[in-house]
This record gives structure tokens, sequence and C-alpha cells, in this order.
């Protein structure tokens, strides 16, 4: 994974990591491989976007990339916050 220019938390991650996590630590960006920052959180967005690409339950995506170093929100927290955003109508 170091070899594809990933910043990698300190450990023995990139001896025991598999093809798959380099899919799941590419950000969705068109161009060159830009990988997420493993000093900030991993947005819902990106949770969302490659449990449809891989076809992974969300926790499970969520977990793997927790294992990989990366900082993700709590799931259920993260998608509460996201429906907060969302502008309901009124029953009339």
């Amino acid at each position: 994974m170091a070899e594809c220019g990933m910043t990698l938390p300190p450990g023995d991650i990139d001896d025991a990591a598999n093809p798959m996590d380099l899919v799941l630590m590419r950000h969705r960006r068109n161009g060159p491989d830009v990988w997420l920052d493993v000093d900030e959180p991993v947005p819902l967005f990106h949770l969302l976007w490659v449990t449809g690409k891989l076809r992974m339950g969300l926790r499970q995506v969520a977990e793997r990339l927790r294992w990989l170093g990366l900082e993700v929100p709590d799931v259920d927290e993260s998608i509460a916050a996201a429906l907060r955003r969302v502008p309901w109508m009124s029953a009339p």
C-alpha cells in the first residue's frame, strides 16, 4: 500500500493488507489516485460509496477502515447527523 503512495499509520498493516484495501482507501475522485487522509475522519459519503462499489456492508467497511488505522466516526451517529440536515416538508 505504501508503494501506491499512501501514508500509512505505524504498524504492520502493509504486510496484512489486500487489494480490496486499495479500493477502500482510494478517495472518490477522477484523475490520479488520491488516498484518504489518515489524519482526517472518513466522511459518511465515502463509506456509502465504497459500500456500493465493493458490495460490502456499511459497518464492515467502517470496521476494515478502522483496522487500517483510519478514524471512522460511529456509523449510526453519522447517519443520524446526515438525516438531521435533510430538509423535511411539513404535512399539509
